[in-house]
């Protein structure tokens, strides 16, 4: 690096192995590209806002907000391909970023979102009011994710309740959000843990209120013996009967006067989670082919 070039106070990082050395400029800071092998700083310039309008006037309400140690490391880390790809991007220069176009993208624009929640949570806690004191802080609820449910009553077909039917996909676009918190956020721990049981209870409580309207007229009696009933009427197989009988239990674990020990150590995993689904994509199946053969 040239003598008359030197890392920024704030922000002085080693940069990935990228394509051949190319130098981006911007009117408040200099980027650097390094070749394979190579390792260079890089200066940043990144905050929130724009230090002029469009016309280029200066905007004197502007404010920079500089990002400081692992959350600098993580944003440049997850930006500086994309950076390259369109010179200098909307997110260095602190403009909003309006498209996605790649997976380079997908990672920059998911860590400028997840900073500027840690700054609004910071802010709101900061001032010591309670939180429903900042309806402003609100953000807007990404659209697409939960299904409607129109298109959950369409999976429900062969139940013939319309009240019921209609109710059982209202808990399903209950578990598409609970699903959006474990998808799309790092939430771990206990936190993490506890979605997964929940979304475990959603879904058995699901189980046992299809199966006892579709039964109704052939088995009056409880969850396990409705399973054990249609294991012999050939409606499913013994790995689901097996599977049904396991989520019941597992959603039993809701009554937490009856449980013996903390669950702090607890089986609520991804694997957990999988098994869940695949038992309810099953018994959707099975029913709707039973219904199928039975008109």
């Amino acid at each position: 690096m040239k003598s008359a070039e030197r890392p920024c106070r704030t922000a002085s990082l080693k940069a990935q192995r990228l394509r051949p050395c190319q130098k981006l400029r911007s009117a408040s800071s200099s980027h650097f590209a390094c070749r394979p092998g190579q390792l260079r700083h890089i200066r940043i310039s990144a905050f929130v806002g724009q230090a002029s309008d469009h016309r280029g006037r200066p905007n004197k309400s502007f404010k920079p907000t500089p990002l400081h140690g692992h959350n600098l490391s993580r944003y440049v880390a997850c930006s500086i391909v994309a950076v390259q790809r369109r010179g200098l991007t909307q997110v260095l220069a602190g403009m909003p970023i309006e498209r996605i176009d790649s997976e380079d993208d997908l990672v920059a624009a998911s860590a400028e979102a997840g900073r500027l929640l840690q700054l609004i949570q910071d802010y709101c806690a900061a001032q010591d009011r309670t939180h429903v004191d900042y309806p402003e802080a609100k953000v807007r609820f990404p659209r697409g994710f939960i299904r409607t449910a129109l298109t959950q009553r369409h999976r429900l077909a062969f139940i013939e309740n319309r009240a019921l039917r209609g109710n059982l996909a209202y808990t399903l676009i209950l578990s598409d959000t609970v699903l959006w918190l474990s998808l799309r956020t790092d939430v771990w721990g206990i936190p993490r843990e506890m979605l997964v049981k929940l979304y475990g209870f959603l879904i058995g409580s699901l189980c046992e209120s299809i199966t006892k309207n579709y039964l109704h007229s052939r088995c009056g009696q409880n969850y396990k013996r409705r399973n054990a009933l249609m294991l012999d009427q050939g409606i499913i197989d013994e790995p689901l009967r097996e599977d049904l009988d396991w989520l019941w239990d597992m959603r039993n674990n809701m009554h937490l006067f009856q449980l013996e020990r903390l669950e702090y150590i607890n089986a609520y995993n991804d694997q957990f989670h999988r098994r869940v689904v695949r038992t309810f994509r099953r018994l959707l199946a099975a029913l709707e082919a039973d219904h199928a053969n039975a008109s």
